[in-house]
C-alpha cells in the first residue's frame, strides 16, 4: 500500500515561493497559475510532488480564496 503513496509539499512561504520562481525563471520558464492561467497574477504557492518534473502553481487569489474557505468552515464548526 505504501508504494501507492506519493510525497508532496505545498509551499506558501513568500521567500520560498520567490526563490522557486527565480530559480525556474532563470531557466527561461514562466510560472503561471494552473487554475486561472493569468500570466500577470502573482504566484503565491507551489505544490511540489516528489519524483515528478512538474508542479501545480497557484496564484495569490487562489491561495487566499482557499485559506478563507477553510477559516469559514472552521468558524462554522465552532458555532
Amino acid at each position: 500500500m505504501d508504494d501507492d503513496l506519493v510525497g508532496a509539499a505545498f509551499v506558501r512561504d513568500t521567500a520560498a515561493v520567490t526563490a522557486i520562481c527565480a530559480e525556474i525563471g532563470a531557466n527561461g520558464i514562466l510560472l503561471v497559475c494552473n487554475r486561472c492561467g493569468d500570466i500577470e497574477a502573482p504566484i503565491a504557492g507551489v505544490l511540489i510532488i516528489d519524483d515528478a518534473e512538474e508542479a501545480w502553481v497557484s496564484c495569490a487569489a487562489l491561495v487566499f480564496e482557499n485559506c478563507h474557505s477553510k477559516e469559514r468552515s472552521s468558524d462554522l464548526r465552532r458555532s
